[in-house]
């Protein structure tokens, strides 16, 4: 029941819509992969139900988080049923994929959930650093953790739909990397709206981050680039896990001083205009490719 109710509750989507696109863009078949889609939505609503319970998260898409309605001992069983049932449904008894395609995806599968969950370690670990004078990541650290954590869906997505459609090593790897960083560049955008996003208001309020104390880019390049009075004040302000919007709005404007959301917005656009020159070599010139293109922009600019 936990995670039919996290489906039902709708999103974006745009991680299965991205393995159909990439399979119209190399004019494979929809039914080739609509398997592999299905899969990757699955198991990325699992990840979300246990995320929401490690963040202590009390809203997602506008209604209480499912562990808040179910529990959290069956919201943690559904995240782990949701890992490992679209396995054996959509990969292990698919007729589609030969026995050598199915021990590939298998192997990819393995490999990118193990990067999943070591980029969640990382997060969690981060926002509960008791002090600022501990390590604290700098950009590349924060990269690598949201490419484990945020871009590994997208490009497990990709992964899976290259091996269904027989595509060459180089391309698959092209590929692959291209929709690891749209995930890197979604997810910095996600954090911007869930500091300034007027319509950002699925997860309860504005400034969740805050509450729950997470070092996002923004954050970062704010604690690295702010005096040390604001420099320590935005550091205590996300030890505090508090949801008073007066010291949310203050760690807000902190982070508008050093003009880090702005830098957090055009880092995100680098990151996926670098890596779609890369992809767009070895993509068919069809229509299909000009809407792999508006996708890549949508989800840098989005507003929701």
């Amino acid at each position: 029941m936990c995670i039919r109710d996290r489906l039902a509750r709708g999103g974006k989507r745009w991680r299965p819509v991205l393995c159909l696109m990439i399979t119209d863009a190399f004019g494979g078949k929809i039914s080739d992969v609509a398997a592999v889609a299905g899969l990757c939505e699955i198991v990325h609503n699992g990840t979300l139900v246990i995320d929401d319970i490690q963040d202590s998260s009390k809203f997602r898409r506008g209604k209480p988080c499912v562990h808040h309605i179910y529990g959290i001992d069956l919201g943690t069983n559904a995240s782990n049923f949701a890992y490992f049932l679209p396995v054996q449904t959509c990969i292990l008894q698919n007729p589609q994929f030969t026995a050598a395609q199915k021990s590939a995806m298998l192997n990819a599968y393995f490999e990118e959930m193990i990067s999943v969950h070591l980029g969640q370690g990382w997060d969690i670990y981060w926002h509960n650093l008791k002090e600022i004078d501990s390590f604290l990541p700098n950009e590349e650290n924060y990269l690598q953790m949201v490419s484990h954590k945020t871009g590994v869906l997208p490009r497990l997505g990709a992964r899976l739909t290259g091996m269904a459609l027989g595509l060459p090593n180089d391309t698959l790897n092209k590929v692959t990397r291209f929709a690891q960083n749209i995930g890197v560049g979604f997810q910095i955008q996600d954090d911007i709206l869930n500091l300034v996003g007027e319509d950002f208001s699925t997860k309860g309020f504005l400034g969740e981050d805050i509450h729950e104390g997470k070092l996002s880019l923004i954050a970062l390049h704010s604690l690295r680039n702010a005096n040390e009075k604001d420099r320590r004040r935005l550091f205590e302000i996300l030890r505090m896990r508090t949801e008073d919007q007066k010291f949310i709005k203050e760690a807000i404007d902190l982070m508008k001083k050093t003009n880090s959301i702005q830098y957090a917005a055009d880092r995100a656009r680098v990151i996926v205009e670098e890596t779609w020159r890369d992809v767009e070599g070895v993509l068919p010139e069809t229509e299909a490719k000009k809407h792999l293109a508006m996708m890549k922009d949508y989800l840098i600019v989005r507003k929701v």
